[in-house]
């Protein structure tokens, strides 16, 4: 819950509103960081980016209005937090983690160099020993 929950490509340059305007995009609160989101990444050089957000956007869609302390998994019958921290977590989750995504693997459409997944945790350890 460190990261932002309205993230924006950089070098993101709204235009001024006009003052009939309702609402300002410049201000966090009436930003809607999803169709920045969705359009930067049409252009991602890797699939599995624009499947990470597609999977975060309906996670979005079917749970964003979650409050903290209601999401589905939280506490145990008991009562007990699942995982430390949960109680926090709301549903801006995934627009959260959709940020995360877009800068680490690159806001590509407006500029930024390609990243790369993190593969170092991929598979068993068994499976990384070699036979001899």
């Amino acid at each position: 819950m460190s990261y932002t929950d309205t993230p924006r490509p950089p070098n993101d340059h709204l235009p001024e509103p006009d003052a009939s305007a309702v609402g300002n995009p410049q201000d966090p609160a009436d930003y809607n960081p999803w169709p920045g989101i969705v359009a930067s990444v049409l252009h991602a050089p890797d699939a599995h980016t624009l499947k990470a957000i597609r999977a975060l956007y309906y996670g979005a869609q079917q749970y964003g209005r979650t409050p903290p302390g209601e999401a589905i998994g939280a506490f145990d019958r008991e009562g007990h937090e699942t995982h430390a921290g949960i109680a926090k977590v709301d549903g801006s989750i995934f627009v959260r983690a959709a940020g995360v995504v877009m800068d680490t693997l690159g806001w590509v459409t407006h500029g930024q160099k390609e990243g790369s997944w993190d593969r170092s945790a991929l598979g068993w350890d068994d499976a990384w020993k070699i036979d001899n």
